[in-house]
């Protein structure tokens, strides 16, 4: 295939572990982009399927494929590994039981250059097995700067925290790098790309499908309580340790998240019989009664999650009693994969 040399090469980086049944659809909605000059960095995990086979076949067939045959050790050291072989100027990440729409890259490069940015978003799909949900329904362009972009991100609104669905400078990623070992990466990762972009532009159009699966990472993660959870809590610990260092406006709202997320997390605890014996119970709770003032005070938090969070400076059967009443009344309980994937 032929690829317009005076365009940008861009490294596409598609980890690859036990998802044979949509590898296809995967690779094949990357090879038809109408942006042609492409780098697709497979990096297969080597699992006990046919993964392996199938990307081998591909890059036999496509000059612009390169297969890393690498022992998994998660998405995020596939990732790394896959930025460490890059030789594009952008780059983007596929997972490979996803797909997207056959002008993502075109689009996000096209608004890229326009605003002379270092980050280029588009929005997502979240695919079902009988439907498909657009994380947001209108369409706009909006120029950020990263204290923006952190808001949008972690709010969900208009983009998503994840990886996925974005354009980088390669520049970017001369230092940052995914977090191995934790599975809260992009959460933790997000800041750091972040704290290096001057402009961030965002188109709200979906055009990454993200495959809603019983068995992905982020439902085995939050389905309960597991240790694995606590990595959401370094997560965004992380982002407020990394705001206070390079994005200052943003640290009163990345301090909120963190609230936020220790409640989400001692809401799961909570739904053991044996909490108490827990470890992370005492220290969640130990962190949340302290931060009672600056809930009270910040304009981060809505009035319903002032009377809710604070409720808890008065015991946990009254936090628990409120808690109930605000789940039963919750449109989609799906709402917190936004935030944590």
């Amino acid at each position: 295939m032929e690829t317009n040399k005076l365009e940008p090469k861009i490294s596409i980086i598609v980890p690859v572990y036990k998802v044979e049944p949509y590898l296809h659809q995967c690779i094949d909605s990357i090879l038809a982009q109408t942006y042609s000059n492409l780098e697709v960095i497979i990096v297969n995990g080597v699992s006990s399927d046919n993964c392996g086979k199938i990307c081998d076949e591909y890059a036999v067939g496509d000059f612009r494929v390169i297969v890393l045959h690498k022992p998994s050790r998660g998405l995020s050291d596939a990732r790394n590994a896959g930025i460490d072989i890059a030789t594009g100027d952008y780059l983007s990440f596929i997972d490979g039981d996803d797909w997207v729409e056959t002008d993502m890259i075109e689009l996000l490069y096209s608004n890229l250059v326009e605003y002379n940015a270092d980050l280029s978003m588009c929005n997502f799909f979240f695919s079902y097995r009988n439907h498909e949900t657009p994380l947001c329904d209108n369409r706009k362009i909006l120029e950020l700067d990263r204290w923006q972009a952190v808001k949008q991100c972690f709010k969900g609104e208009n983009f998503p925290v994840a990886a996925r669905g974005k354009l980088y400078r390669k520049e970017i990623f001369d230092t940052a790098r995914y977090p191995s070992g934790n599975h809260c990466e992009d959460v933790f990762a997000i800041m750091d790309v972040l704290s290096k972009a001057n402009v961030i532009v965002g188109e709200t159009a979906p055009k990454y499908h993200y495959r809603m699966r019983k068995s992905s990472l982020t439902k085995e993660v939050y389905s309960g309580f597991s240790y694995k959870i606590m990595d959401v809590v370094a997560a965004y610990e992380h982002s407020l340790q990394t705001a206070i260092a390079s994005i200052p406006d943003a640290e009163e709202f990345c301090r909120a998240m963190l609230i936020k997320t220790n409640f989400y997390v001692l809401h799961i605890i909570l739904s053991e019989k044996n909490h108490t014996q827990l470890p992370e119970y005492k220290k969640i709770l130990s962190t949340l009664r302290k931060e009672y003032k600056f809930i009270i005070n910040s304009d981060a938090f809505t009035t319903k999650e002032k009377i809710k969070y604070s409720s808890l400076k008065f015991g946990v059967p009254i936090y628990r009693l409120l808690q109930s009443i605000v789940d039963m009344s919750r449109k989609n309980p799906e709402d917190d994969r936004i935030l944590f994937d």
